[in-house]
């Protein structure tokens, strides 16, 4: 499992090292922590939602709005079998590559941007239940979409209001989608 992440962080690491050749001349990273709230109805109802924490770094490019960026996520939460108290524990690990475009506004005040990218994610399912399969792990690819505003609080220290929306393709036979909002502070 991990060798898989590992695997995939590298490979992240050196796409986004290759857009920094092209001039960079900023490198925002950031820690983030944001609330995971699942559209799928059963997920909700065994799993709820929950914290999800998360570290991106942006490289600006010779286009100066132009921001790639790579992200690395955690979710873990625990819930109970629907029908039965046994419980059951899932445990998310998002990895995302793409574009943000910072726009560029006339005033000191937070800078509006919005982003799209890339999502894969391993995902880690431990059922206590009779009528399900006990352990579960699998790899699952899809796409987000970013918005928000970046404040400069001092030349290194930013804050940024975000909100971002993903979906899973989480099983190819059946083409079903799991999709979340994600609201961010900073």
């Amino acid at each position: 499992m991990f060798e898989k992440i590992a695997k995939n962080l590298t490979i992240g690491v050196i796409v986004l090292a290759s857009f920094s050749s092209l001039r960079a001349t900023e490198v925002l990273t950031e820690v983030k922590a944001a609330y995971f709230r699942p559209t799928n109805s059963l997920f909700r109802e065994v799993y709820s939602g929950g914290g999800l924490y998360s570290v991106e770094a942006s490289v600006q490019t010779c286009c100066k709005q132009l921001y790639p960026w790579a992200s690395l996520g955690y979710f873990h939460t625990s819930g109970h079998c629907i029908g039965e108290e046994q419980p059951t524990n899932i445990t998310i690990v998002p990895i995302g590559l793409g574009l943000k475009y910072l726009f560029s506004i006339d005033w000191s005040g937070p800078r509006p941007y919005l982003g799209a990218g890339m999502l894969v994610s391993y995902m880690q399912i431990h059922n206590k239940c009779s009528f399900v399969t006990q352990k579960e792990s699998k790899w699952n690819i899809g796409g987000i979409i970013k918005a928000g505003f970046l404040s400069c609080i001092t030349q290194c220290v930013f804050f940024d209001l975000f909100v971002d929306y993903s979906a899973l393709f989480t099983s190819p036979e059946k083409f079903s989608v799991t999709k979340s909002l994600q609201l961010h502070l900073n």
